[in-house]
């Protein structure tokens, strides 16, 4: 058989099956030996049109690839006879059709061809006997070769849920024209940048297209969005904050996917760059530029595998670099492991390793939308405050509600108005209503909301209805998603699988709901951990959904005590709370106060629900029943402080936490509790808890210098209710000032409202106050006086002021801290992250200028105020003292390329920019231009680069100007980058990534990197980092051309080893391997900040970690847990994990983590404060909650330790970390352990653990705020 023939007939259709089976992923098809690929397809779909286009376009792409294939064979077996050529053919095409791939192979996200063809190689066929070694080596190569086309292939085709796969083979054409541009020798052969920037910004306003489909709700598009006053938060963080993480806050229906998207719009319609990138993508231990190919190729799928990079590349060339946008985080199974891969990514490394700061110093920002859970909201959470910023989102304030109105309103805009205002500026229910049919006359609130939710419901199935040809009635459509809703109940699933649904489901309502799921108004079909699951597109859509089911088939019978026990759970399940709540719209008035009652025996978290929905706002008497019903259920509550597992009325008064209604004062007046007793009254105005928590929290922090969410939303609350009132609040907290123990509460709390009313007569009681109380509440009243700040502020601050030269400085002068520093300084530095009012800051610079004796001690602090006045003062004053700096407006790293960029805190209040860039250009104090200088550029844009344009060479700032040119990516600066290359290379060298591919930046790179790299220099270690930071292309000449020099260059280890290329880390492996020991220390604690490490990183390590010390081998083990590679650690550093029969690293094995659980279990009886004072298990606790992908699976630890003859006291323990850490899938596991549950404590703790995690099971991310 001629070859020609046998590559068509023989070779081809293997290669098709092949890739099928790749692309399908299918464990089942993988194993699959005997069966062509045209049964694989009819096994996949009953359709026969696409049974036969799909047969049609496989056979054509097997046949390509082997065409492809042909010239493989005639250049490198050109030595072959014909005969032997056929035969290798053969071989290759019977190792494709009869290799099994098994389910592990095809799991592996992202498989690479080298992985395929090693899998394939080790299992030859009986054809490949008898081969000569000539052609046992073209079988090889050609298996090889064969591999790289499956996988580009396969990788690259559409992505297909089980629904659309039959719509995907029939596509005209599709999957050929994808695999003919693969094959393109030009296209796809070639390194060259495919994407490019204007696909990439197509990519990118697809991506949100899709994310408003995904997630938007009702029938209002984005024309209807307005600004929120949150965007003024959002731009401070793109201008001013080093952070590269932010998480948008709030409860779900507060607007958080809305604002995502806005913020994404605004940055693409500025030329910036920002993508939506669906949380199922985020997985631990990969990295960004395999993230962004992923999510690049869901919609360009003929991209080829460098794309990631690509978009790297091409995002170092944008000023504001990358946005990732990630939604709906809080719905993933493993949410917090997402949220660790963030984290883990927000580190400096080079672009192909992925982190916050690519290749080209590639900024990446990410923002998230969170819940109040997550990341809790007291300030206790400082290693999350280190990483992200948080903003935090409610209901419209009325503001924003007379904003939207005004936006979507056609006639009537005062009625829309009114809509709003009854709706209390729920942006979910605003959106889901058409606000101008809405009937307000004679309509209580649950009628409101019933006719809303319905009209939605019926919009709903009308579009669903459209997507078909014959008109089905819309109460069929009604009637399959309540078939769809009773389902999911009975199998207590609210996502559960396609699968699922169709055998359960008659056909006529499966097809039903894949109609409501192409219409998308309600929920979706999607792919989640391999299978097709039903997507509701918004939470309390599902619960309004289930609420109305469960008023029909579960209140009303029960109502007239025809009750089954079936109908008991559903209605007793806490995960249910907020859609029985629901269920009371959809029931007669004249039962409402029945319902009420059974809710408060069955389930009060759903009667909390009611009040925080507003059900009831003008009804007494049933407002009366409520709050005596909740009274009772609260009535022997007491926060709990020691308590194992928190009882359920925790999450009944976490909810009063969360609702505006005077009732809540009512229904807690004779608790005592601490922070969400707190939070509940001070929410709805009462002055004397919020006191009692603000003079808590001053007991261990200056307040004002912590970010406390959970605290200052409920004084914004406290602030509208009063501020038609304001009078009687300032008394009170005049009055307050006089008691000891309250005055520096009551200062504090008045710095939150920024009332100017409050200065004169809070003033006059502090003046009046022994001296000595004044001392101790000082920094208290200077700051009040600055956030409030009456027109008359000065003479007040300049007295209080002056009074601090009273506060002991004894150690000032020997370089120590003094009583002054720490009680008054410091809490004021620590606090000027928030902004002072104006008059303030100009008060504070005149005060220092006038008083000299302040100077030295008070001046330093104006370099936090981002205003014209004390930054001048505080320049000017630098510049003659030449002092030390609070704010490090000069500093850089030793790495020019280190993130962030220009570092600390940025000025950018534009009067202050404008006064700065005056003083650097014009001032005759040259050290005053070089400091104004400093503080201008840290909010440094590309906007800016013409002003930085008038800089000429021989002003004394250029160079200074020169580097902010060049982290801008000015193009025009790469002459001036070449020159000084080559005048002071290990100055300078560092910059050239930046500028990478302008003509003779990589030259002057190559010429002077021996000098650069030489230790004969002031700047010894400057260029050290380049190598992490330039583009692939860059590198790899750099690695080939500067071999010896990098052999002989200990400095620049660590940077190629980050660089993650595999051509370097060949280097770095040569390179220590050869090295002096001297020459290994601290080679991985440089930089001390864990960074990004992939696993090709940790494997290079593998055959030289004998060559470094015990510490560096610890570095390392910190690097890979830091980066979720536990099993790596296990494997190849058992030795670091147990040093002298101690344990160095904790968590890491199960043997670890049970040690301590046994250790905790003997400590129960004394309680959980003792448990955690004298046990390791808080340290746990947190390192789960932080970085879980480093830490043994903790559930299934705990399932291994927990026995059937285990006691109370392990069964306490295991109790404990179920309810942190559990998930919903834990429920039949925890239910089977009652039976061991079998003392009074062991019962409680499981009962409360049950109520958790069914929780859980349908509301993941969870409400309660740790205190």
């Amino acid at each position: 058989m001629p070859l020609l023939e046998t590559l068509t007939l023989t070779l081809g259709p293997a290669i098709a099956k092949s890739i099928l089976k790749i692309w399908l992923k299918d464990s089942d098809i993988g194993l699959n030996v005997t069966s062509s690929f045209v049964e694989l397809i009819v096994s996949k779909t009953k359709d026969v049109r696409a049974q036969q286009k799909g047969k049609r376009q496989f056979e054509e792409i097997g046949e390509k690839v082997a065409e492809d294939l042909r010239q493989v064979f005639e250049v490198e077996g050109a030595g072959l006879q014909d005969n032997g050529l056929v035969a290798v053919a053969m071989a290759v095409a019977a190792t494709l059709d009869k290799a099994p791939i098994d389910a592990a192979l095809l799991a592996e996200q992202n498989l690479e061809s080298t992985r395929l063809a090693e899998y394939l190689l080790t299992r030859p066929p009986s054809e490949i006997v008898g081969l000569s070694c000539a052609e046992t080596e073209l079988y090889r190569r050609i298996i090889q070769e064969s591999c790289k086309d499956i996988i580009d292939i396969a990788s690259q085709l559409p992505a297909f849920t089980e629904h659309t796969f039959s719509e995907v083979l029939r596509r005209q054409n599709q999957l050929i024209d994808i695999a003919t541009q693969i094959l393109g020798e030009v296209q796809l052969r070639s390194d060259a940048e495919r994407l490019s920037i204007d696909l990439f910004r197509t990519v990118a306003q697809l991506s949100l297209d899709r994310h408003e489909q995904t997630f938007a709700i009702g029938h209002l598009d984005s024309s209807y969005e307005i600004t929120r006053a949150a965007h003024f938060n959002v731009n401070r963080f793109f201008e001013a904050s080093s952070k590269r993480l932010l998480g948008l806050r709030g409860p779900s229906g507060t607007g958080k996917s809305t604002l995502l998207r806005q913020i994404g719009r605004v940055i693409n319609d500025r030329a910036g760059l920002a993508i939506w990138i669906p949380a199922e993508e985020l997985v631990v231990g990969t990295s960004v530029a395999t993230l962004l190919l992923n999510v690049l190729q869901q919609f360009y799928p003929t991209l080829n595998a460098r794309a990631g990079d690509d978009a790297l590349k091409l995002g170092a060339k944008l000023p504001g670099g990358l946005t990732l946008l990630v939604d709906d985080i809080n719905r993933i199974d493993k949410s917090t492991q997402a949220l660790t891969a963030i984290t883990s990514w927000n580190a400096p490394t080079r672009a192909s390793s992925g982190s916050s700061e690519g290749g080209d110093g590639t900024i990446i920002r990410w923002v998230v939308p969170l819940w109040p859970g997550q990341f809790a909201a007291s300030p206790n959470m400082q290693s999350a405050s280190r990483q992200w910023e948080f903003i935090e989102l409610g209901n419209f304030s009325s503001v924003e509600q007379v904003a939207f109105a005004h936006a979507v309103a056609h006639s009537d805009e005062k009625h829309v108005q009114r809509v709003v205002e009854a709706l209390h500026g729920d942006p979910f229910l605003c959106g889901l209503a058409v606000l101008e049919s809405v009937v307000l006359e004679g309509h209580k609130r649950t009628e409101l909301l019933r006719n809303i939710f319905d009209g939605a419901i019926e919009r709903a199935a009308t579009a669903a209805q459209q997507t078909l040809d014959d008109r089905v009635p819309l109460s069929d459509f009604d009637r399959a998603l309540n078939a769809l809703v009773g389902f999911m109940l009975l199998a207590a699933d609210p996502e559960p699988t396609w699968v699922a649904i169709r055998q359960a489901l008659s056909n006529d309502v499966c097809s039903l709901l894949l109609r409501h799921a192409e219409s998308h108004q309600l929920g979706w079909i999607g792919a989640r951990d391999s299978h097709e699951t039903w997507r509701w597109k918004h939470t309390r859509l599902r619960d309004l959904l289930i609420g109305r089911w469960i008023a029909a088939n579960v209140l009303e019978p029960a109502l007239d005590n025809d009750v089954t026990p079936q109908m008991l759970k559903w209605l007793s399940d806490p995960g249910l709370a907020e859609a029985v709540a629901l269920a009371i719209i959809y029931l007669p008035s004249n039962k409402y106060a029945k319902a009420l009652t059974l809710l408060s025996r069955y389930q009060p978290l759903a009667l909390a629900e009611v009040l925080y929905l507003n059900l009831f706002p003008v009804e007494t008497d049933l407002r009366t029943l409520i709050a005596s019903m909740l009274q009772q259920l609260l009535a022997d509550y007491i926060e709990p402080s020691d308590e194992f597992v928190e009882p359920p009325q925790t999450w009944l008064l976490s909810k009063l936490a969360d609702t505006s209604d005077p009732l809540v004062l009512t229904i807690t007046q004779n608790l005592n509790g601490k922070h969400r007793w707190w939070a509940a009254r001070l929410r709805n105005g009462d002055l004397a808890t919020g006191l009692a928590w603000v003079q808590h929290e001053l007991r261990h922090r200056f307040l004002p210098h912590t970010n406390y969410p959970y605290l200052e939303q409920r004084l914004a609350a406290f602030s509208h209710i009063h501020n038609n009132r304001r009078g009687d609040v300032v008394n009170a907290l005049a009055a307050a000032i006089a008691k000891p123990e309250q005055t520096g509460a009551a200062l504090i709390f008045a710095s939150y409202l920024r009332w100017p009313e409050c200065v004169q007569p809070m003033w006059e009681v502090w003046a009046a106050l022994p001296e000595e109380q004044q001392l101790t509440s000082l920094a208290n009243t200077v700051w009040f006086l600055s956030c409030c700040a009456d027109t008359n502020v000065r003479p007040k601050l300049e007295a209080a002021f002056l009074l601090s030269l009273k506060v002991n400085d004894e150690g000032r002068l020997e370089g120590k801290g003094s009583e002054r520093y720490w009680h008054f300084l410091e809490p004021l530095r620590l606090s000027l992250w928030r902004p002072i009012q104006p008059i303030a800051a100009e008060a504070w610079a005149s005060i220092v200028e006038g008083q000299s004796e302040l100077q030295d001690f008070v001046a330093p602090l104006l370099g936090g105020i981002d205003h014209p006045a004390p930054l001048e003062t505080y320049i000017r004053w630098k510049g003659v003292r030449k002092a030390w700096s609070f704010w490090d407006e000069g500093g850089e790293s030793i790495d020019p390329l280190a993130d962030p960029p220009f570092r600390r805190r940025p000025v950018v209040n534009a009067d202050s920019r404008t006064h700065l860039w005056a003083l650097a250009r014009t001032d005759v104090d040259q050290q005053v231009r070089l400091t104004a200088f400093h503080f201008w550029k840290r909010a440094a844009t590309g906007d800016d680069l013409p002003a930085l344009h008038t800089i000429a060479v021989d002003d004394p700032l250029f160079e200074h100007a020169l580097k902010v040119r060049l982290k801008l990516h000015d193009s025009s600066a790469a002459s001036f980058l070449i020159e000084r290359m080559y005048i002071d290379p290990a100055s300078w060298c560092g910059y050239a990534p930046l500028l990478a591919n302008e003509p003779g930046v990589l030259d002057a790179l190559l010429d002077q990197l021996d000098a650069a790299l030489s230790g004969d220099n002031e700047y010894i270690g400057h260029s050290n980092w380049v190598f992490q930071h330039l583009p692939t292309e860059q590198l790899l000449q750099v690695v080939r051309k500067k071999r010896d020099c990098l052999l002989m260059s200990p400095g620049a280890w660590p940077s190629l080893w980050r660089s993650d290329e595999p051509e370097a880390l060949q280097l770095f492996q040569a390179a220590v391997a050869q090295a002096d020991g001297q020459h290994l220390e601290f080679l991985f604690f440089r930089g001390a900040t864990p960074h990004y490490v992939s696993l090709r990183m940790l494997d290079a390590l593998k055959p030289i970690l004998s060559r470094f010390s015990s510490m560096e081998r610890q570095h390392i083990a910190d690097l890979a847990l830091h980066n979720g590679f536990r099993e790596w650690v296990q494997e190849y550093l058992p030795d670091v994990l147990v040093s002298d029969g101690k344990l160095q690293y904790r968590w890491v094995t199960d043997v670890d983590i049970i040690a301590e659980l046994d250790a905790a279990a003997a400590l129960v009886p004394q309680g959980l404060n003792a448990v955690y004072r004298n046990t390791r298990l808080f340290s746990l606790v947190l390192t789960l909650r932080e970085r879980s992908a480093s830490v043994a699976n903790i559930m299934q630890v705990l399932r291994t330790w927990l026995q059937p003859s285990s006691g109370s006291n392990e069964c306490t323990v295991v109790a404990l970390l179920t309810a942190r850490f559990g998930a919903g899938d834990d429920i039949e596991w925890w239910q089977a352990q009652e039976g061991t549950m079998t003392q009074a404590l062991a019962r409680e703790v499981w009962t409360r653990t049950l109520f958790v995690l069914q929780r859980r099971k349908w509301h993941a991310a969870g409400t309660i705020v740790e205190g």
